[in-house]
Formats: C-alpha cells, structure tokens, sequence
C-alpha cells in the first residue's frame, strides 16, 4: 500500500561520502554530482494475509498449510524511483560517521523465520524449495530486488534471522557491486524487505543510488517522515481493524412485499480492491461475488452473510441477516352485476382477497373521487357504481401495512338515459286518419324499438338515435313506449285529436227571370276546425259567385283551416222562358196604317204576360197584336215578375208609292203632229 507520508532526505549537492563497512574490512568511496530525488519514496503494500488454516501441508502429513502463519500478513517493501535506469547499491546506516537514523525492521510480535529455507537476504531465497515447503516464501528478509548477488557486512554481531525485527544495525550494510546491481526497471521500484508479521512494525535504512545507473552521479536517502533524521516509516496491520468489527450491512430495500427482492450496502474500511462474496448462511454456498461494488442486489428470502478480501488479502465477515418474504396479496375482484339501465344504478363488484401483511387499506376510485376512495360495504361489494362524465373506469386497490399494493381496473357500462322526444299532428279532418308522429328516440343499449297502445299502424326500430315518422295515424291517445335491448324502458303519452264532423246547409235563392244569372246560394257548415270557407263550382270544377249564378246544379263546398272540405250539391231554379212567335201582317198600300204585328204561341214566364211594341207604344198592354204603319219593331213581353223578353227587330213593310212616268218625242217639224206622250207606271202591288 503506497505510503506518501514518507519524505525524502536530501543531503547536498556534490558531496563525496566514505562509507565504512565491518570496521575497516571493506571501502567504498563514492565521489558524486548529485541529482535531487531519484529515490523518491519507500512504500509498502501487503502480500498475503493469513487466516485460519484449512488445506492440509503438501508434504507435512497431519499439518495445515500455513498453519503457523494464522494472524501473519506477509508485505513487500519497496524503493520507488523516478527513472527505469536508476540503481539501488546499497541499504546503510551508519550513525557514527553520518549521523544517520539506523537500520532496523521492528516489529514487536516478531517476524515469521521458518527453519527451513531461512535467510537474511532475498537473494538467497531458494524458490525450488517453494513446493514442498510453500511457508518459506513468506519469509522475512532484506533484499536489493533479490538480486543473488546480494552481500551484507554487519557489525552488530546480535543481528540474525532470528533477531532481524527486533535488532538495530548502527554500522552496516547490505550492497551489491555495481556491476551486478539491478536496475529500477520499468514499474520504476525496487524491492528492498519481505517482512511476515503479526501486527505493525516500522522500517528505518539509507539507501545508495547510482542515478541513471551512473557510478559518479550518486543519491542517498534516508527513511525520515517528518525530516528530522530518525523517524521510521511506520506500517500499520491493514487487518487489524477487521478484528474489533465486522463488516457493516445497511438494508437498502427490504422484501416488504411477496415477489420483492432485497438490496443491502455492505461498509467495510480496506483497500481496494476490496472483493465481496455473498454467502447462503445456512448451506454455506456462494450466491454472489463482485468487486469494488458495495451493493449486492435482487437477494430473495434466505438467511445471507457477507465475506470481504481487501487489497490487501485481509478478510471479514458480517454478522448473518435475514429476509424474510411475506405472504402474497392476493385479490380478485369480479363485476357482479353491470348497468342495465341509466335510471337505474345496478353495477356491484365484490372482492375477494388473502394474504398481506398486517390491516388492508382497500378503497376503490373513480375519475369523481380520487385522493379520497370508495370502502366497500361488509360483504367486500362496491355497490351502484356510477359513470363520471361517460367514464366508467373505477380503479380498485387492495394495500397492507408495508405498502404493498394489488390493484386493478375494471370499467362499467355507462348506459346513456333513455331520451323520447316526439311531436304530434292532430287528424285534419273528420274520418280521414291522417294524424301524424315525429320525432326522436336514443340512448339506452343496442336496438331501440318504439311501440304504442293502442297499437301504432307500424313498430320503429334502430340503433342509436333513431328518427321517428308514422304517418296515417288514427285519433286516440296513445301510450308510447321505446324499449332497448335490456329492456329499459321510456314512455309518454300523447294524444291525436280528431275534428268534430262536418255539416253542411245550402239555402239557394232561384232565378227571377229565366236566362239571368242572379241566382244566390247561402252555404253554412257546422264541424271541423276553424272558420270555413265557401265556394260554388259547377259540373266543369268553374268557380262561381255566390250571388250570381245561372240556373243550373252546383256543388257547394265548405273548406275548414285544415282543408277540409265538406260538400252538397244544390240546384238554381229558373222561371219557364218567355217565348214567342211573331206573325207580321204588312201595310196593303203606300202610306197606309193597315199594317200588323202580333205576338202569338206565348209561353213562358210567371204570371200573366203583358206585352209591348216599340216604338209607338204606348207602355205594355194585355193585347198581343199591334196595328202599326210600315217600319221596324221589336216586340217584348213581360211576365209578372218583371221578366223581359224582347224579339230581334221585326220589318214591316209597305208597297211603293205608285207613280206616273211622261216620256215626250219631240215634234220633228213645225206643225208636224208627230210629237207623241209615252205614259208608264211603277209601284203599287
């Protein structure tokens, strides 16, 4: 384990140094330029660390391999240097000439020396004999990177195999000839003690540099944490804090809930890498290793304890802990019964559960409710769970004591409300079942049939919102009643409301006189609804007034607000015609009033007739025949009514007048007599 703590002596620039080995027996004389700090420091790291034997000896029957080394940590010290070329001579102290700190490895529990293989010096370690004797590896020695070529000149005569940790060398070295010495290599360190202990110890020495291997360019260095001359790099036991506790376990997720895994944080103080073993404490199998991560996770129910190896080899336990996985929750919620109808809130879910831990919290909830949850009754059932705006999600959760939950979800029909909207067309007129139905019908679930009592002419049926049209509806009140696929049900009632009967009454006024058209016709109808109408059509649908018709057969109609029409035919009586014939008795001569015109075959009229001529009459007379000169003259007669009737113009006519026409012949000669009167006549009959 790297020891920055240590600082390095510096002891001047091109200084030549005498070191005196074996009182005089052996010179060395260094002359040197110096190069600050090529030996930088001296560090430890630990080897092995030994714990109770379990293997039987290779070669020792009835002994456990490294049985005696139980509570030994075996580590490795090291010269750290700046360059691959640099060489470590020597490893002094000499406290007389150089006032330097000496030379010793304490360790107050002793070193491990074993009998066989047992060296002062590294480099005289036999590795051959490592397989049948392994323990002697872990021997505590001196070394120069266990160079073979190692020497050692002490003077304390006390200092030994035996003694080396508890001895001080004051004036003494272990070196090699620079010829032979090793360079720092390329991990830049080399070895310099093996030292197997059972607890700390600390290491003093000095040590001779070749800098970049060159002979005239030497560093010394010398072991001092705090620079004045004699402190000894100090070397903890890494173990020994695992012997007053053992590793920490934090439970980081505890199996609160059946199915859960467990998660624990284990503490240790070592070095890394620090490798962790997750053991089964009642077979003692391995579950788990991992390294440099404190956490083992997904540990199920059991009984566990956890082994540690640090960095450096040393070991711990924890005490055992235990999981232990509750009983599963279990529930099962079942919709009993859903929704049928809107009007009617029937949907019930029950619950059936086990298991958890300590008192349930079950509550269920919906869109209207959440933070605040529905308990159920005492038989574990929701009852008339209801839609929130058209959702009927509800969620339903079961939770223990140690916060484990069982939830689920389970949506329950939202029916929409039966809607029955309707209009109604009353009957227009009396027997004509025209009376009408419309509207809508929706909601519910699935088909919608609309029905009625009495019965409708027709049953409507459809899915959604459904349209509704029945036409040639009879009078009556009707129940109406639309019925889904549950048989939910919505009902109303309505009324169609037929006309009273219609009535008609004609009063005709006839005709005075024939061939006019003033006859008149009263009409009146009782029924139907509002105020009626009037009017007269004949034979060829002719409208005509009420005040002037002819004589003839005619309908009389009534039509009420609704249309209705009510009808009645009616006759427009009319007086026989006035008729006559003309007899003309002309004037028998020129001038004479001799002349006559009668009215004869007379027929016709109301009452008795009077006649008259024009002109020259003198009014109307009882007397048919006129005497009259020659000219034109209409004739009429005129019944007791006042009823007219005249002829076309009647001519009467007269002969000429007769007159004389004198044709003379001139005489030809004086006194002739032969002038002549040619006498003739024109006119006259």
């Amino acid at each position: 384990m790297p020891n920055p703590a240590i600082e390095i002596l510096s002891l001047g620039m091109s200084r030549a140094k005498q070191l005196c080995l074996s009182l005089g027996l052996f010179f060395l004389f260094f002359s040197s330029s110096y190069l600050q700090a090529q030996l930088i420091d001296i560090t430890w790291e630990v080897d092995t660390a030994f714990y109770e034997a379990t293997e039987p000896h290779p070669t020792t029957p009835g002994v456990l391999l490294f049985e005696d080394l139980y509570g030994y940590v075996t580590y490795d010290v090291y010269a750290n240097f700046t360059n691959e070329t640099d060489k470590l001579i020597a490893i002094y102290s000499d406290v007389q000439a150089f006032d330097v700190a000496p030379m010793f490895i304490n360790a107050p529990c002793g070193c491990f020396n074993p009998g066989v293989g047992d060296v002062l010096l590294g480099g005289s370690q036999n590795s051959a004999f490592f397989g049948a004797f392994p323990e002697i590896e872990f021997d505590s020695y001196w070394t120069i990177g266990m160079n073979d070529a190692e020497q050692g000149l002490i003077a304390n005569p006390a200092y030994s195999t035996t003694t080396m940790c508890s001895e001080t060398i004051e004036d003494g070295s272990i070196f090699v000839l620079p010829d032979a010495a090793n360079e720092a290599g390329t991990d830049l360190r080399t070895k310099i003690a093996r030292v197997t202990t059972c607890g700390p110890f600390s290491i003093s020495a000095c040590f001779n540099v070749f800098v970049g291997g060159d002979n005239n360019n030497i560093q010394d260095y010398c072991i001092d944490a705090d620079g004045d001359g004699d402190d000894p790099l100090e070397v903890p036991n890494p173990c020994a804090n695992y012997l007053t506790s053992d590793a920490q376990i934090d439970v980081m997720q505890d199996i609160d809930c059946f199915g859960e895994l467990a998660v624990v944080d284990v503490t240790v103080n070592g070095a890394a890498p620090i490798t962790y073993e997750l053991y089964n404490a009642i077979d003692q199998s391995l579950v788990s290793t991992q390294v440099d991560n404190v956490t083992f996770s997904e540990i199920p129910e059991g009984e566990y304890f956890v082994s540690i190896i640090d960095g450096n080899t040393c070991r711990d336990t924890s005490d055992t802990f235990t999981f232990t996985e509750p009983v599963e929750l279990i529930a099962i919620w079942e919709l009993l019964e859903d929704n049928i109808c809107a009007d009617s809130l029937t949907a019930t879910v029950e619950l059936e559960f086990s298991g958890g831990t300590g008192l349930l919290d079950i509550i269920a909830f919906s869109d209207e409710n959440i933070g605040n949850g529905l308990s159920p009754n005492g038989d574990y059932q929701w009852l008339q769970l209801d839609c929130v705006n058209g959702n009927g999600e509800w969620q339903f959760q079961v939770e223990d004591e140690n916060g484990c939950q069982v939830d689920t979800a389970i949506t329950i029909s939202c029916v929409e409300p039966l809607e029955l909207v309707v209009e109604t067309f009353d009957v227009t007129c009396y027997d004509y079942n025209d009376g009408s139905i419309s509207g809508e019908m929706s909601g519910g679930t699935g088909e919608l049939t609309l029905a009625g009592s009495p019965a409708l002419n027709e049953n409507i049926s459809g899915v959604g919102s459904v349209s509704i049209l029945l036409n040639n509806v009879q009078p009556a009140d009707y129940l109406l009643v639309v019925t889904d696929e549950n048989d939910c049900t919505i009902s109303t009632n309505v009324s169609l409301i037929e006309p009273d009967s219609v009535t008609i009454a004609v009063a005709v006024t006839d005709l005075t006189c024939a061939n006019e058209c003033e006859g008149v016709v009263g009409i009146e109808a009782f029924g139907g609804t509002g105020d009626f109408a009037y009017s007269v059509t004949d034979s060829d649908a002719m409208e005509w007034e009420l005040d002037a018709l002819c004589a003839g057969s005619y309908l009389a109609n009534a039509t009420d607000v609704n249309g209705c029409v009510v009808q009645d035919t009616f006759i427009v009586g009319s007086p026989a015609l006035i008729t006559f014939d003309v007899a003309i008795l002309d004037v028998t001569c020129f001038g004479e009033a001799n002349g006559s015109i009668c009215l004869e075959n007379i027929s016709g009229g109301t009452g008795g007739l009077m006649f008259e001529v024009n002109p020259t009459s003198d009014g109307f007379v009882e007397d048919s025949c006129f005497a009259v000169s020659a000219g034109t003259f209409v004739l009429s007669a005129m019944d007791e009514s006042g009823c007219l009737v005249s002829s076309d113009p009647q001519l009467l006519i007269e002969p000429d007048a007769i007159q004389l026409i004198l044709e003379p012949v001139e005489i030809t000669c004086t006194s002739f007599d032969d002038g002549m009167l040619a006498v003739s006549g024109i006119g006259g009959t």
